[in-house]
């Protein structure tokens, strides 16, 4: 079963081909890191918990080591969304 609709995947497919990716969740997830790999097509997805590694990952965002960021928002608090949609902002990152 894919994760998204053909006719949205083409789409966004544009955006996210070969690209390189972080995701914050709650908690380290190989089949959901490699799901996302395949169905989005990326090149790379690092996966981070929020909390652990979310000050380097900011440094790596800053540093434009990621072309997205991937946030499951529900999972974290205001305060580290805050500090990714800021190293996003700033380093012109796209923050989902």
């Amino acid at each position: 079963m894919s994760l998204v609709h053909a006719g949205v995947l083409s789409l966004v497919l544009e955006t996210t081909h070969g690209r390189r990716a972080a995701f914050v969740g709650n908690r380290m997830d190989r089949a959901l890191c490699s799901a996302l790999r395949s169905t989005f097509q990326l090149a790379v997805v690092d996966m981070f918990e929020c909390g652990l590694r979310v000050n380097g990952l900011v440094l790596a965002v800053r540093a434009r080591s990621y072309d997205l960021v991937l946030g499951a928002t529900g999972f974290f608090g205001h305060a580290t969304d805050e500090k990714m949609h800021r190293a996003c902002k700033s380093s012109g990152t796209r923050y989902v």
